[in-house]
């Protein structure tokens, strides 16, 4: 018999076995409703008002109530009042209803900005005591956010003000805000709203500095991101911050796309010699070497002049971000003792492109400084800072004024002394090669010369040539003709149908045409007299300026011929620029300061032609294709590009209908004030006129007369135009462009349009030239094309003067007219004056040369 043995178990009697308290928290029921009811009996006795009491509740509470495991159901309520349920509605106590101390509830009434700072500050306290609630709060928010398309536009604007507030005093970052790019919540401009009301509360207390830094920290620099997919660009971004009074951070905008522009073309640059580089071998032929190189620059000049294009850089921002590009292609050794030799021979390398920007003395001295600056900061790179300009220099890519100028007054601060004793011997060698090189009369020149900033000479063959055509005919002779051209045609009306005969249109308008690029003499030509209007132009080797003028003509009822001053003002104009290519042979000439040498000049006349005129001053530079321009008054000018399209139109500067800005020299103190004539048909007395009068001095607009307009200080004081009042332009013009630039009689009668498709007709002539074979010579061919582009000048001319004999035409002035409050249709007549400008470019230096040969186009 066998008996079972018992496998069970010794217990102990009398010991409790006791659960861990995490482990219990964790296997609990999870209850937000509970949470809620419990907070709500907390304070179900505390007056709304006391925000003390509460905030010392909520602070002991925290024994209590477990605010790790409620953390998100706890803020909820301390936003909406209420539990958030799926899908974003906020579900409310149905016995308390909606808690007392939420934001939704204090941010209410007039003053809704306190509520929501009370309501922060009890955040504030709140989170002191427990820190880990800060991010709790910060995850929560993401969540709440994520629904604002389910709250009401009121509740919005409130919470809003909440996290305003709260950035503001630096407890929340801006990265909870990501989730508001979501579609859901842009395509109906909820998020966009949100953001704008949220960037007020804070820029109310915070400067756009600030913003920009938090912006840049939560990687939100693109506010555009917030839009409606349809409305992300520029224009509406400007268009919005500007009707909610926000301008400061359109200027952010503008200041952080350029910034994004500038590394994108940096890397831009950085990839494509990067990739060049990798596809170059040890065992390629150094011909095959080079090629690869030079193919390697082509592209990177196009990358930069296409960027130039759309970025509207100039010549001095441009090379520097080139360099930027240039040098971070290089893999840098980790032994100190190549350094040199890489960025030597990186420069050697691409010398061609950094030429090519360097073609101005502004973008020598800039690129000098910025290779300052990037020696300083790379600390590889600061002891060799010397042999970089010395290899610079043998490349021609700085002169040795650059380089003296730099040491002498335009040194950086930062490793300025270093720096110097690195060139010191250079610069030494350079001065004493120009103390040598200099001739007597170079001396005495430069001794008369009154400048605040050293010109920096170097020769240079112009990079373009230019055609410039004018065409003229005054209102009186152009009457005459139209009155003989119609009582032709009615004539011609009365013959039999056989014996009629075609009459052309054929206004007396004078033209002449003008070659100008490299040889071109010296000449300054006075002013040529079409009526009230005038014109000049004078030109050398390195430049090209000229204009145009219109004489007021409600002079002549003061007995006063208003031609005698448009035409006295050019030819000081000219007489300016004359002495402006004595002391600056080769530098770009200012406009502007040709306008108040001029009209400071005509002052001091011994007997001054007495009314007033507006002036249009253009300055080409053909060394780098740029045109400057200084505008005053209603003379404006259009830029076509290659296309004969229209990329830019210049504006009429105006006080109001029919009186532009115009320089004044009244006969005496208390003269009579000159009249414009009103739109023909609009009542008559003082009241449909338009009267020239000076502003009051308070009311003479934004520009501020300071030194450089001492010498009219008394026509500004009264509130007269002056020279400082002259808008400024500049334009990077290219190949087959072409500028016109006119008195008033041509823009007011003619469409933008027209002068397009007179100018695209025309130039389609004139490539059809090229291909001739009855014209075998290059002069013949440039003989041709010259004559046929001043053709276009009178056509353009021309189809002013037809447009005066439309009585029906709805011409630029009528439709302006219009809108000032005036009956007008039909052409305007008036002087005409047209002054066109055709770019050519050429290949005369010789990093153009080394590219051209791979590329003409460039």
């Amino acid at each position: 018999m066998s008996t079972q043995v018992s496998n069970e178990k010794p217990t102990l009697s009398g010991v409790r076995i006791r659960t861990r308290k995490r482990d219990a928290k964790a296997k609990a029921k999870y209850e937000p409703e509970a949470f809620r009811d419990s907070l709500f009996q907390l304070i179900e006795n505390v007056d709304p008002t006391d925000y003390t009491k509460f905030s010392s509740i909520l602070d002991s509470a925290g024994n209590t109530l477990d605010y790790r495991r409620y953390g998100d159901s706890f803020f909820e309520l301390f936003v909406t009042g209420g539990l958030i349920a799926p899908g974003g509605i906020i579900n409310y106590d149905e016995e308390y209803g909606r808690f007392p101390f939420s934001l939704f509830e204090l941010a209410t009434g007039e003053d809704a900005l306190a509520g929501a700072q009370r309501w922060g500050d009890l955040i504030l306290k709140l989170t002191r005591r427990y820190k880990y609630l800060e991010r709790t709060f910060s995850e929560s928010l993401v969540h709440i956010l994520k629904n604002i398309h389910r709250y009401t536009e009121d509740e919005n604007k409130k919470l809003a003000l909440g996290v305003g507030v709260l950035v503001s005093e630096g407890f929340l970052t801006l990265d909870p805000l990501k989730t508001l790019q979501e579609d859901h919540l842009t395509k109906e401009g909820v998020a966009l709203r949100f953001l704008t009301d949220m960037l007020q509360v804070y820029l109310k207390r915070n400067s756009i500095k600030q913003l920009h830094k938090l912006l840049s920290r939560a990687k939100l620099s693109n506010l555009t991101e917030f839009f409606p997919p349809n409305k992300r660009d520029d224009d509406c971004f400007a268009r919005h911050f500007e009707a909610e009074d926000m301008p400061q951070l359109i200027e952010l905008h503008a200041a952080t796309q350029a910034s994004l522009h500038r590394s994108t073309f940096v890397q831009g640059v950085s990839a494509i010699l990067r990739d060049a580089k990798e596809e170059e071998s040890d065992e390629d032929e150094l011909e095959d070497r080079e090629e690869m190189i030079q193919a390697a620059n082509l592209k990177v000049a196009k990358a930069v002049k296409a960027a130039m294009r759309t970025n509207k850089w100039e010549q001095h921002q441009a090379v520097t971000l080139a360099w930027d590009g240039i040098m971070n292609a290089v893999h840098w050794s980790f032994k100190s003792e190549q350094i040199e030799a890489q960025a030597l021979r990186q420069i050697k390398r691409h010398s061609p492109v950094l030429e090519l920007l360097t073609t101005e003395p502004k973008s020598e001295i800039a690129l000098l400084k910025h290779v300052q600056t990037y020696a300083y900061n790379e600390p590889r790179l600061t002891k060799h800072f010397g042999r970089i300009v010395l290899e610079l220099y043998n490349t021609d890519v700085l002169s040795d004024s650059a380089i003296i100028f730099w040491a002498t007054k335009g040194a950086k601060p930062e490793g300025k002394s270093g720096f110097l004793k690195q060139t010191e011997a250079l610069v030494r060698n350079l001065e004493a090669l120009e103390s040598e090189s200099e001739s007597e009369d170079e001396k005495k020149q430069g001794a008369t010369r009154e400048l605040m900033v050293p010109s920096i000479h170097r020769t240079l063959a112009p990079r373009f040539q230019a055609v410039l055509a004018s065409a003229w005919i005054s209102k009186r002779v152009a009457a005459k003709y139209v009155q003989g051209y119609i009582k032709q045609v009615q004539e011609q009306s009365q013959r039999q149908e056989g014996q009629r005969e075609a009459i052309a249109f054929a206004p007396p308008i004078q033209v002449q045409v003008l070659d100008i690029g490299e040889g071109a003499p010296y000449e300054a030509l006075d002013a040529i007299n079409g009526g009230e209007d005038s014109l000049f132009h004078a030109r050398n080797k390195q430049n090209l300026i000229y204009g145009v003028s219109d004489g007021v003509g409600g002079w002549n009822e003061s007995g006063i011929d208003p031609s005698l001053f448009s035409r006295s003002l050019t030819a000081y104009s000219a007489a300016a620029a004359e002495r402006s290519f004595l002391l600056h042979d080769s530098d770009e000439t200012d406009p502007k300061d040709i306008m108040r040498r001029a009209f400071a000049a005509m002052r001091r006349d011994e007997i001054p032609a007495y009314g007033s005129a507006t002036e249009l001053v253009l300055s080409l530079s053909l060394a780098s294709g740029r045109l400057r321009t200084a505008q005053l008054g209603d003379s404006t000018y259009a830029v076509l590009d290659a296309k004969q399209r229209a990329r830019f139109v210049s504006t009429e500067q105006q006080h109001r209908f029919n009186m532009p800005f115009q320089l004044t020299i009244p006969p005496t103190e208390d003269g009579p004030p000159p009249q414009r004539p009103s739109p023909e048909g609009e009542g008559d007395g003082e009241e449909s006129a338009q009267f020239f009068r000076p502003r009051p001095a308070q009311e003479s607009g934004a520009v501020q007369h300071g030194q450089e307009n001492d010498d009219f200080a008394d026509l500004a004081a009264v509130g007269f135009d002056t020279p400082a009042d002259a808008r400024e332009n500049s334009h990077m013009l290219a190949h087959n462009e072409v500028v016109v630039a006119a008195t008033d009689g041509l823009f007011d009668n003619v469409r933008v349009d027209e002068v397009e498709k007179l100018a695209e007709r025309f130039m389609q002539a004139i490539g059809k030239i090229q291909h001739l074979k009855d014209l075998p010579s290059q002069s013949s061919k440039e003989s041709a094309t010259s004559d046929l582009f001043g053709g276009l000048a009178y056509s353009i001319a021309a189809q002013a003067v037809a447009n005066y004999i439309q009585g029906d035409l709805r011409s630029p002035f009528a439709e302006r007219a219009k809108l000032a409050g005036y009956s007008f249709t039909g052409g305007k007549p008036d002087d005409v004056t047209v002054m066109l400008a055709w770019i050519k470019e050429t290949c005369k230096t010789d990093a153009h040369y080394k590219l051209s040969q791979l590329d003409p186009k460039l």
